[in-house]
């Protein structure tokens, strides 16, 4: 018997995070969690052909700056977001370095 997931509200780990993705029906096989740097608290991707990036933040502020340099950079339309998390497609971050 499996757990429910964490409700988006209140994830706070990328863990957390991962589980509510995959629960919504997301491919996310090939996990693998990073060490978090610049405004990450925490971070992962799922690898393969997804190359979804998940992420959260100690703060709404830190967030939404990571959420401001996609836009920056014209990649905005390919995240989602909440409070403290946020989910980011490897096309939006091709985008954001091109």
């Amino acid at each position: 018997c499996s757990s429910e997931p964490e409700p988006l509200n209140s994830v706070t780990t990328v863990a957390e995070l991962k589980d509510a993705f995959v629960s919504a029906g997301a491919d996310c096989d090939a996990w693998a969690q990073g060490d978090a740097t610049g405004k990450w608290a925490e971070f992962g991707h799922c690898g393969g052909s997804t190359g979804t990036i998940l992420s959260t933040y100690a703060s709404e502020v830190d967030k939404q700056s990571s959420v401001d340099g996609l836009r920056a950079n014209g990649a905005g339309g390919q995240s989602l977001g909440g409070e403290k998390w946020l989910i980011t497609s490897e096309a939006a971050r091709r985008a954001a370095r091109s």
